[in-house]
């Protein structure tokens, strides 16, 4: 075929990537760079089905010269500088490289202009990860072309110290980062890189088998010099290593060194407190159990901070644990507080990260060309639970979702031992309201216009205390009273009731304020939900209104209470043990409104 019937099926390339496309997270646009001439790009020329991935091909005397092992690492490079001439080929080949893993390259990737990131090229050209094809190096997916190209987008924002990112197990994540680390690591002066895990032992094993097999197999051109064995236990130091004063070398210039060093620690909080760091990962945050990785993540980041300045990255990698036993709930709180578009006054989000999500569908089966194939492997995935379910196996439910997320919220589904309920009810209900719930409204009841034992008015407001599903669609419902024997009671007692938690101090021994509960119900009604209905369609028989508030005073609490059961027209059933509320709806004249299953005069 002539080559211009070839470049005429040449698709346009991609100007910007889409991340975070998921219900429960809002999408981040990432620009790409414009290519450069058709012909610069690699692979031009070939038709379409032939174009993908290729590693180039080191030079015959450069690849003789690394693999030479009799000649010193450190004499290596000093060889190609004093026999330029005859290096003429292998130098030209070495400073195309380093310019590929500095600035990145263009392939043509099934007929479409590709960006390759320099760290992604640096990965997939020279970074081991024990892949038996290859001789040792990963293969080309698109899926790891994004964690990258999400990598070098936190690397130029700086207001962000990285990201969070909860994946889909043996993903290869910890082997990406470990390069990610060491990339920039080694070509800088006098910076170091750390790592903590969800134990000591696992930081140390995230070290030796996913950092140091990567390094050891790298050429002496990406290689500093390093001080100690090629197998390093603990730290990889790229200082020069010591050397005897012998009356020969006496007064000979010192081996040039970078300085640098990557080291792990244990999985404690305060394990880097003090050092400074440029590159910092985090592996198995949501499943690590005896530390709270958040509280870890703040002292991590003051580690990356000079002054108002970010002078590190940070990478979080992990698949999630059982929420609160598993610690998925703190790795949960990592995602939710690195919201990109949630930022404070300094532009920077709460944790001062950004949460990277890619469903399990990218990446889990992919074609020839590296690309994802996502309807086969979201079928295939979706058996395995459908199977799951079929079975009531529902522990292996909850696991295959959570090992092998579609969206976020699947990440942080809980186990599930429990015989005598209806699981999947259970957990349809936990996974729509893991994140938001759209059917309910926060806000505050207050007396309208102020005046107290008026009306009660629900006013939402983004800090509300109140949780609000159920507003009367006619306002005239609202407040619904009589008079019954002198005294006034609720009007729709018989549809709603009502229950306060009262807490017993102002403030607990750790000198917080304690925290007030309560809850209005919604009582079944037949006429809307006979027998007939399934129980997960019933609109009644639920609940309307939550609270949990800190307020100032019992009496704000208290009268907190008293408006919600006025606006619904419910009793309140109070709490025995502490007579806060009783007390309060007896002084404010509306003992009516209390509920008892026994008369309180009689115990």
């Amino acid at each position: 075929m002539p080559k211009h019937q070839t470049t005429e099926k040449y698709k346009p390339h991609d100007k910007f990537i889409m991340f975070n496309e998921d219900p429960d997270l809002k999408p981040i646009k990432v620009d790409l760079p414009t290519p450069p001439d058709p012909k610069e790009i690699i692979g031009y020329g070939l038709a379409p089905e032939k174009q993908m991935f290729k590693r180039p091909k080191m030079p015959t005397k450069l690849y003789k010269l690394n693999s030479d092992k009799k000649i010193p690492h450190n004499e290596k490079s000093e060889i190609l500088r004093e026999d330029h001439e005859y290096y003429a080929e292998e130098i030209a080949f070495v400073q195309q490289e380093w310019y590929r893993r500095i600035n990145g390259v263009w392939y043509y990737i099934n007929g479409k202009p590709t960006f390759i990131p320099g760290i992604f090229y640096f990965y997939l050209c020279y970074w081991n990860v024990g892949n038996k094809r290859n001789n040792g190096l990963p293969d080309y997916r698109d899926r790891d072309r994004k964690f990258f190209i999400f990598s070098d987008f936190c690397e130029k924002d700086n207001k962000c110290y990285g990201f969070v990112y909860p994946k889909h197990r043996r993903e290869g994540a910890t082997t990406k980062a470990a390069c990610w680390n060491y990339e920039y690591i080694s070509r800088r002066e006098k910076v170091r890189g750390g790592i903590q895990s969800m134990t000591d032992s696992h930081a140390g094993m995230v070290f030796q088998k996913h950092l140091i097999p990567g390094w050891r197999k790298i050429p002496f051109f990406f290689k500093p010099v390093w001080e100690g064995s090629t197998n390093p236990k603990s730290e990889l130091s790229m200082n020069a290593p010591a050397m005897r004063i012998t009356r020969t070398n006496m007064g000979s210039d010192e081996m040039e060194d970078l300085g640098s060093t990557i080291d792990y620690e244990s999985s404690t909080e305060g394990a880097y407190d003090g050092s400074r760091l440029e590159r910092y990962h985090a592996d198995e945050v949501g499943k690590t159990k005896s530390v709270d990785v958040y509280k870890r993540h703040l002292v991590a980041r003051e580690c990356m901070t000079f002054l108002d300045s970010i002078i590190g990255k940070a990478i979080y990698t992990s698949t999630s644990g059982e929420m609160v036993k598993g610690g998925g709930e703190q790795f949960k709180k990592l995602i939710t507080t690195s919201d990109y578009y949630d930022r404070d006054d300094n532009g920077r989000t709460t944790s001062g990260l950004y949460t990277l999500f890619i469903p399990a569908d990218e990446g889990f089966k992919v074609d020839k060309y590296g690309m994802s194939l996502k309807e086969k492997s979201r079928q295939y995935l979706l058996n395995e639970r459908k199977k799951a379910l079929k079975d009531e196996d529902f522990e292996k439910l909850n696991e295959s979702t959570r090992q092998y997320p579609l969206r976020l919220r699947d990440c942080f589904r809980n186990a599930s031992d429990q015989d005598n309920f209806d699981i999947k009810i259970i957990q349809d209900m936990l996974d729509k309201y893991q994140f938001e719930n759209n059917d309910a409204v926060r806000g505050d009841f207050m007396w309208k216009d102020g005046v107290t034992d008026s009306e009660v008015v629900f006013y939402p407001r983004s800090n509300g205390r109140f949780l609000v599903s159920y507003q009367f669609p006619n306002p005239q419902q609202a407040n619904s009273s009589r008079i019954f024997r002198g005294k006034k009671i609720p009007g729709n007692a018989d549809l709603f009731r009502s229950g306060g938690d009262t807490f017993k101090f102002k403030t607990t021994e750790s000198g917080k304020k304690s925290l007030g509960g309560g809850a209005t119900f919604m009582k079944r009604d037949p006429a809307i939900d006979p027998d007939s209905k399934p129980i997960e369609d019933w609109e009644t028989h639920r609940f309307v209104a939550t609270y949990l508030h800190k307020p100032q005073t019992k009496d704000e609490y208290c009268e907190d209470m008293l408006m919600m059961c006025v606006y619904y027209g419910s009793m309140m059933v109070p709490e025995i043990n502490v007579p806060a509320i009783w007390d309060h709806f007896e002084r404010r004249g509306y003992q009516g409104y209390l509920f008892y299953a026994i008369d309180r005069t009689n115990g």
